[in-house]
């Protein structure tokens, strides 16, 4: 099956997502973790889930292999690589998965894992990336930076400048691990996928249509000069990926997500409050599944 689409092909594949929200289908794709007698069995397939510290790949990890269901432990920051071995259940059978997850913060630690996963022959079959449409969270020390370095320039700190912030940094990390991903997959032979999950879409789901134009190519664009800046170059970003691969090897989904609902703050400032309930949270979640499990 020809793997060509349309960004219009993804925007409706995003719409079905938010649909879901509403429909609330039954599960159809179940993630566990392998069990400890099949660890050395040989995967069916190498995942990679990569994107910006903060931006909620632990939870998104907890939520799909069900230890615990609404991600609502504390978020943490992730510095070291991790490896899960994960069946994924699909209607069409299970397949086993080895789930590579690099540290998200920036750091040496993490430079070297991107560069061993997709350098030497090795490469995953599929990606799926984290991006929170600037609600990426602010660990205490980059707070603290952040907020002096606003400070002295004579700027203000509110939610708009804290999003800006957050989609520069989103977009310089985004760049980096195409790059490395462009040069893995041209050289590839077999088709490979690339899943765009935003995440924390409970605290912005009355603009979700706006998270939607950020990160597709050829949406609206947004009112604030900036944001708008920020999308163009995260857009450019991904169609130089889909064309450097090819459109006929590489598959993109765009697709909402979210699993903890927990209110956005910087320092002891509550800035957004989540505009949506757990089972339209949970809805979200069995929704990415289904199109995780469509992938592999």
């Amino acid at each position: 099956m020809s793997r060509l689409r349309s960004w219009d092909d993804v925007r409706a594949g995003w719409d079905r997502a938010v649909d879901a929200v509403v429909q609330q289908p039954p599960d159809s794709v179940t993630v566990r973790s392998a069990p400890l007698m099949s660890r050395l069995r040989a995967p069916d397939a190498a995942v990679m889930l990569a994107g910006a510290g903060g931006s909620g790949k632990s939870c998104m990890v907890k939520a799909l292999t069900r230890h615990d269901p609404s991600g609502a432990d504390p978020p943490r920051r992730s510095e070291e690589a991790e490896l899960h071995r994960l069946d994924v259940t699909t209607p069409r059978g299970t397949r086993r998965i080895h789930l590579h997850v690099p540290p998200g913060q920036a750091s040496y630690e993490r430079d070297v894992e991107l560069d061993r996963l997709l350098s030497d022959g090795f490469y995953p079959s599929g990606v799926v990336y984290t991006v929170a449409f600037g609600y990426d969270r602010f660990w205490e020390k980059e707070a603290i930076e952040f907020a002096a370095q606003t400070r002295e320039a004579g700027g203000r700190i509110d939610l708009a400048a804290l999003r800006r912030r957050k989609l520069g940094d989103e977009n310089r990390t985004f760049a980096r691990v195409c790059r490395l991903l462009g040069n893995a997959w041209h050289r590839s032979d077999g088709p490979v996928w690339l899943i765009l999950a935003v995440t924390k879409t409970d605290l912005y789901w009355d603009r979700i249509g706006e998270a939607r134009d950020h990160y597709i190519p050829g949406g609206a664009e947004s009112s604030d000069a900036d944001i708008a800046k920020l999308s163009h170059q995260f857009t450019d970003i991904l169609e130089a990926l889909t064309s450097q691969v090819g459109k006929q090897k590489l598959r993109v989904d765009v697709v909402p997500f979210s699993c903890m609902l927990e209110n956005y703050a910087f320092g002891t400032e509550l800035t957004a409050r989540p505009k949506m309930d757990q089972a339209d949270s949970r809805s979200l979640s069995r929704h990415f599944l289904s199109v995780l499990g469509e992938r592999l």
